[in-house]
Order: C-alpha cells, then structure tokens, then sequence
C-alpha cells in the first residue's frame, strides 16, 4: 500500500513538472541555441587572428553534414527548435570552412 502510494504521487509531481513548469520547445531552443553559439568563440578567433592551423576541415565537413541532416530532420518533423539551432550551426560551420580555406597557409614541401 504504502509503495503504491509513493509511486502514484512521484508519477503525478513528473507529470506536474513536466507539463506545467517545462515547455518543450523552449527547452529544445535553449538547448539548441547554447550548442549553435558554441563555435561562435572559435569563428571570432579566426576572424580576428587570421590563423586556421588548428582546425580540421574534415571535422568541420562531417559537423555541416551531420547538423545539415539534422536540420533536414527538422523540416520533415516540423520541430521549429531543431530547424532553426542546426541551421544556424551550419551557416556557423560553413563560414569556418570557409575562413578556413581563406586563411591556411599552403604547406611546404
């Protein structure tokens, strides 16, 4: 008896918590705005130091397919969190790839 009751009023605060004091896409825009602006510090870097050496372009190519596809996943779910952070993380990518391209220095032989 006393286990039931424990179970039916930890099952109803969750659902409390989760429905009232949670909105999920304000959740998944939190999350996914705090992971586009993660590079945001490396594209700053690059812009104003001009120094690419560090960076990986393959890393860089696999993260603009995988968020490309990501955002793509979005758009056939019509998560509006999910569309708009990839999207955003991919134009971030692609300018790093870019810079990237811009700024390396051509290795010596």
């Amino acid at each position: 008896m006393f286990f039931s009751l424990v179970k039916i009023k930890t099952e109803y605060l969750r659902n409390i918590v989760l429905t009232n004091l949670i909105n999920f896409d304000i959740l998944g825009l939190i999350a996914g705005i705090l992971t586009s602006i993660s590079l945001l510090p490396q594209l700053r870097e690059v812009l104003k130091g001009k120094i690419v050496n560090d960076i990986a372009p393959v890393v860089l190519i696999i993260l603009i397919v995988g968020l490309s596809l990501w955002a793509w996943y979005g758009v056939l779910k019509t998560e509006m969190p999910i569309i708009l952070s990839t999207s955003f993380a991919v134009i971030v990518n692609l300018c790093l790839f870019a810079l990237h391209n811009i700024y390396r220095k051509p290795k010596s032989i």
